[in-house]
């Protein structure tokens, strides 16, 4: 938190006296600038002994923004002594006053270092950070910020000072902005998180994140794969070359791929989640929104960093596995003041928690035979886990000598950087290089079958497999429909009809139990698989960013970059002992991408530019088998090749005038091109065929913003974004490669507020929006002619989609200045979204064949639903309150709770496909998840120096089971494809800090 108090005019020295306040030390950036400024500074902060505290080389202020300050450099730290609990340190800034008639009107800067002189750049409101410093994206603060603590600039002089300015001063008019805290002058929507706050989620991802962000869910079908949706927009494309509405970047590098989205989290500085579509800066395909996640850069001192995590899961539905997770820091300057080096890593291992039905099956030749001639006419004999796809006078072909634990995992990432900041220059370079391996058992699930007239949710797949779990439930329900809550669920079936039969009654009680009630069967960490195949990835990636002035006025940034990964994948998604879809795949991308920017303001300041050009150029390959074992084909080979070539040139300008408005503009010209080529091979059915097409996109989209600056806290405006995202090639339809989906457009507006009361205790940002979609993309199921034919995913084009809602967090400090300062720390935040969303037009036409093979078109009319992953309300807080024990150390307890509303992830609100009339087949929720809460608990603690902590976890304490994903297989495999959310875990972290 940063805020400055009692700004006045002091006419004996010339000077402005105010009183400044901050909290976070790893949270404030910025660079050396030299002015000839006469005054000397001080600053108010508190800061726990022991700690790195960075020195402040700048402060920049508006006159209607008082509470926005700061910009610090984490080059030359000092460090407070320990002893006892926290100290204080009371400093004031003096700014220099150039006459007496201007004194409203000028805001200078000071440094510590009048050797040292580096230009700042200007950045323009609401344009993406610079650096990772920069990257004080508005937001509500997630924890407590620490100190700041800068040396002055000259000594104290007592001799009296003129009133007015020594000849010659420089005077700038600045403007600030708050690391932590509300921001004040940036008119979007953001949510940050800091490392802290990172930590005490126990995030591995972005998508950890996702959870207590509102209006905001990241779902994930795999260990390399997730889909991003922001406010309801999003493409729940699980593909290679999926180009989804949600921008992905790191260090401001694009992570085109969604094999690059989802890496591990470490050494990081903040991620922003920004909130509505991009209409200019460098954002690629954000019409939803983006991700930005800034990494530390290396600094002019010796620091380092370890943490171990040790955990388990905890949960009488799962295998008590291990988890081990080891990450850490090391900074060395190599030439001081000159080049500093940075050293960051993450090992996380967890070990298997699932068990697998079909573990330890017998040699082949000592299995049964399904002999029919026998008089054995069913194969449950021949059966080693529940298989029915055994052929006449053959064995089950469950391979022998599968893992009866499955679902481990590792991954290691590491990252190297060198920072060069030439003598003599104001040049800033910075060089990093990254790379990592994943290796792990693909992803297992749960399914339940569907039965084979009309679908009967907890029956059986198209082999006739019941999963021994929901049979059991099944058996139990039928003979004891008399019971008392058995009965109680029998009266409130819908169809009177089916209580006249136990077995139709038993069935549907059932299958409202698993899609809604529970949700899945009694071990959805149980499963029987005939596979289980492993998932690898390998990433290799770096770039070089350079900041330089080119004028007095304007500064440079341009950012080379380079990413690329290969990916192996052996999966079984039917979660079955029989094949009913089983695919291979193997892909791998390289991208290049070049940004340059300029940034510049006019002389007085009140205007302020952005200007610049991204390109990305992508390649990416695919391979892929899908064994579907149908009674016309038995193996689809699939293999296509994605060119990409994206050029992005955008413009920003932000002016005040009338003292207390901010008027931002904003645009982007967008060029694409995409080549695709596709061929599928199926064997022992039909020849091998291509189809190649190419696309060029061209389109402009831009941004307005009027910001109304209220007072010194407070600030609210309205906006409106012109959003876009390109057209995309079918990945999974060879027939779909000469017609791709069309471009989506969305016009958004929104109203938002930010700012901070009762001296800064309560702080809130809030924004209420409304969107209005053309060419939604959406990714759904096509159904293709044939009994036997597997369906094929696509992306279709909804013709209109409506969107509106709020988002609100409120960050409250209540004992601060009440109570002792030992136990003035507690802080609670509380975050809500709300959402209303529906199709207005979308029709799908899929293929359906009745009972006596005739085949024909059914048009699926969705308009009114609900979109996908968007629930209409979704919450979550957090309370902290730190004990500060004094020469005993700190105690410091956390509290996370999370709740989320109803959530589908189909367009027919979770019932999954239709019938020949039109009607839904699955019961509510079949594709969804209910309403569920999730809560964690956190106990640290922190020794004297605060160099080390100590903390217990317990996360997801009531072991809540929650489906993270589901599709609809029921027309070609009579399935229902379930993910499941991790169980209860537990477990300790120990860090140390050098």
């Amino acid at each position: 938190m940063i805020r400055s108090r009692d700004l006045t005019f002091n006419e004996k020295t010339g000077c402005y006296n105010a009183t400044v306040e901050n909290t976070r030390p790893t949270q404030l950036t910025g660079v050396v600038d030299q002015h000839n400024v006469s005054c000397w500074s001080r600053i108010e902060g508190r800061w726990r002994p022991g700690e790195n505290v960075p020195t402040i080389h700048r402060i920049e202020l508006h006159e209607h923004q008082r509470t926005s300050l700061l910009k610090a450099t984490s080059f030359g730290a000092v460090s407070v002594m320990p002893g006892g609990a926290l100290l204080t340190a009371v400093t004031l800034i003096f700014i220099c006053f150039v006459g007496a008639a201007g004194a409203q009107d000028a805001a200078p800067t000071f440094s510590d270092s009048p050797a040292k002189s580096v230009t700042a750049p200007a950045t323009v409101p609401g344009t993406v950070p610079d650096t990772a410093e920069d990257a004080s994206a508005s937001a509500i603060a997630d924890e407590p910020t620490t100190v700041v603590a800068p040396k002055a600039t000259a000594p104290v002089v007592e001799e009296e000072v003129p009133a007015g300015p020594p000849p010659g001063v420089e005077v700038m008019q600045v403007k600030g902005r708050a690391v932590s805290g509300i921001e004040t002058d940036v008119p979007e929507s953001i949510t940050q998180f800091d490392a802290d706050t990172i930590a005490a989620l126990g995030a591995g991802n972005i998508a950890d994140l996702a959870k207590v962000t509102p209006n905001v869910e990241i779902r994930s079908a795999g260990a390399t794969t997730a889909v991003f949706f922001i406010r309801g927009v999003g493409l729940s494309d699980f593909s290679s070359n999926a180009a989804g509405a949600v921008a992905v970047y790191q260090d401001n590098v694009p992570l085109n791929t969604p094999a690059l989205q989802v890496g591990q989290l470490f050494d990081v500085l903040t991620v922003d989640v920004k909130s509505g579509p991009q209409g200019s800066g460098l954002y690629r395909n954000a019409s939803a929104g983006a991700i930005m996640t800034y990494t530390r850069k290396p600094e002019g001192e010796y620091k380092a960093k370890i943490k171990s995590m040790t955990g388990t899961i905890w949960s009488p539905d799962a295998i008590d596995a291990f988890m081990r997770d080891t990450e850490g820091y090391v900074n060395i300057p190599l030439i001081d003041g000159t080049l500093a080096s940075r050293m960051a890593f993450r090992i996380s291992r967890a070990g298997p928690f699932m068990t697998n039905g079909c573990a330890n099956a017998p040699a082949f030749e000592d299995r049964d035979i399904y002999d029919p001639t026998d008089g054995d006419l069913s194969v449950v004999n021949a059966s080693i886990c529940g298989e029915r796809d055994i052929g006449l006078f053959e064995t089950s072909r469950v391979p022998p000598g599968l893992k009866s634990k499955v679902g481990d995992r590792n991954v290691w990432d590491a990252r190297g950087g060198l920072r060069f900041t030439p003598p003599g220059t104001d040049m800033d370079w910075w060089l990093s290089i990254h790379g990592g391996r994943l290796d792990q058992d693909s992803t297992l699930g749960q399914t339940v079958g569907t039965g084979d007239v009309n679908g009967t949710f907890g029956d059986n797949t198209r082999t006739g497999y019941i999963e021994p779990d929901q049979f059991e439930e099944f058996q139990e329900i039928k003979f004891n429909i008399a019971g008392v809550d058995s009965e109680a669920e029998f009266l409130m079936l819908d169809d009177a009809a089916i209580k006249l039969d136990a077995v139709t009654g038993a069935r549907a009680i059932l299958g409202r139990r698993i899609a809604e009630t529970r949700p899945l069967d009694r071990r959805p960490y149980r499963g029987d698989y005939n596979k289980v195949g492993r998932t690898t990835r390998d990433t290799f990636g770096g770039f070089l960013r350079g900041e330089m002035p080119v004028s007095d006025r304007i500064d440079l940034t341009t950012i080379t970059a380079y990413e690329s990964y290969e990916r192996f994948r052996d999966s079984d998604p039917d979660f079955t002992p029989d094949v009913l879809f089983e695919t291979l795949t193997e892909d791998d991308s390289q991208q290049f991408s070049q940004d340059v920017k300029f940034d510049g303001k006019a002389a007085e300041g009140a205007i302020r530019w952005s200007t610049g050009a991204a390109f990305i150029q992508e390649e990416l390959n695919n391979l892929s088998l899908v064994d579907v074992d149908s009674d016309i084909f038995t193996v689809i080979r699939r293999q296509f090749k994605q060119e990409t070539t994206a050029v992005m040139v955008y413009t920003e300008a932000a002016f005040d005038f009338l003292e207390d408005f901010t008027l931002e503009i904003g645009a982007r010209y967008n060029y694409e091109t995409k080549r695709f080529r596709i061929g599928e091979f199926i064997f022992a059915a039909f020849p091998e065929t291509f189809n190649e097409g190419s696309k060029t996109w061209r389109e402009p989209t831009g941004k307005i913003s009027l910001t109304y600056h209220i007072n010194d806290t407070t600030q609210m405006y309205i906006k409106y974004s012109r959003g876009y995202k390109v057209g995309h090639f079918n990945s999974n339809s060879r027939v779909e490669a000469d017609s791709p989906a069309r471009p989506e457009f969305i016009d958004a507006f929104e109203w938002g507020y930010k700012g901070g009361w009762w001296d800064g205790r309560v702080q809130s940002r809030g924004a209420f929006f409304y969107y209005r979609y053309n060419d939604y993309q959406v990714f759904v199921f096509q159904d293709n002619p044939g009994a036997f034919t597997p369906p094929t995913l696509v992306i279709r084009n909804a013709e209109a989609v409506e969107q509106y809602g709020l988002e609100v967090s409120v960050n409250i400090e209540p004992l601060r200045d009440f109570v002792p300062d030992e136990i003035d720390g507690l802080k609670m935040i509380f975050r809500f979204g709300w959402i209303e969303s529906q199709f207005l037009k979308f029709t799908n036409v899929v293929f359906r064949t009745n009972l006596i093979g005739q085949t024909f078109p059914v048009a699926l009319d969705f308009a009114g639903n609900q979109l996908i992953n968007s629930p209409q309300f979704k919450a979550s807080a957090t309370f902290e309150w730190p004990f500060d024990l004094g020469e005993f150390g700190t105690l410091k307890p956390r509290y996370d709770v999370e709740w989320s509303d109803d959530i589908f992830f189909d367009p027919n609100e979770g019932r999954g496909s239709l019938d020949l009339d039109g009607h839904p087949i699955q019961p509510k929720f079949a594709l969804g998840q209910r309403a569920w809460w999730i809560h964690n608990i956190r106990l640290s603690y922190l020794t004297p120096v605060g160099n080390v902590e100590v903390s217990g976890w317990v996360r997801n304490i009531l072991d809540q089971r929650v489906k993270t994903y589901a599709f609809d297989a029921s027309f070609f495999g009579q399935a229902v494809i379930n993910f499941v959310g991790r169980p209860r875990t537990a477990g300790a972290d120990v860090t140390i800090t050098w």
